[in-house]
Parts: C-alpha cells; sequence; structure tokens
C-alpha cells in the first residue's frame, strides 16, 4: 500500500470530483453559466457563429482562473495582485546616484 503525500503540504488540495478540486468545479460553473448568459443575449442580434465564438472566449477566462498558478498564487489572487500593481503602484521610480554620505559631506563644507 502506498500513500502518496506532497512534497509542500501547503499544495495539497483535496479533489472532489472527476479530480478536480472545489475552487475548480466553482470556476467551470461560472464558466457555464457566462456562457449560456452570452449565448441568450447575443443569439438574435449576431447570428449563431459569431455568438459562438464569443461564447468560447467569454468562458475561457474564468476556466483559466480556475486551473492558474504563478509563484504559489492561484488565479483569483494573482488577478488582484496584478490590479493592484497596475492601477495602485504605477508611478514613476526615480535614481538618484547621490549618497547619504555625499549629502552629509556637502552640508559640513557649506557651513565651513
Amino acid at each position: 500500500m502506498e500513500i502518496k503525500i506532497n512534497k509542500e503540504i501547503r499544495d495539497y488540495e483535496e479533489q472532489m470530483i472527476f479530480g478536480l478540486s472545489l475552487r475548480q468545479i466553482a470556476y467551470a460553473a461560472a464558466a457555464m453559466i457566462l456562457s449560456v448568459v452570452t449565448y441568450l443575449l447575443l443569439d438574435g442580434i449576431l447570428g449563431r457563429e459569431v455568438t459562438s465564438w464569443i461564447c468560447m472566449a467569454v468562458s475561457a477566462v474564468p476556466l483559466i482562473m480556475g486551473f492558474f498558478r504563478y509563484d504559489g498564487m492561484k488565479g483569483g489572487r494573482f488577478l488582484l495582485c496584478l490590479l493592484r500593481n497596475i492601477i495602485y503602484e504605477n508611478r514613476v521610480i526615480t535614481y538618484s546616484d547621490r549618497s547619504v554620505f555625499t549629502a552629509v559631506m556637502d552640508t559640513q563644507s557649506e557651513r565651513r
């Protein structure tokens, strides 16, 4: 009898149905709901072929988010960090080659 244990215990995810975690199942359900709503809204306007392509594109986003991992972060967490980085921390960083020692020496020379 062999029991598999992950090398990193924090990477463990309980598998519910078909080897998918609850998070992955929730994102798949969200993708299906978005796809159906998109189809019902756009079928009469754009026709079936264009609507089907739009449904696939719309449902791909939640599906990718359910399986995506980057640097230990799951898809939703990564998206929040990315948005925070783009919106809140988007500022110009300036580089100054003047050290603290040089600043102190200049103020001392001005006093003399």
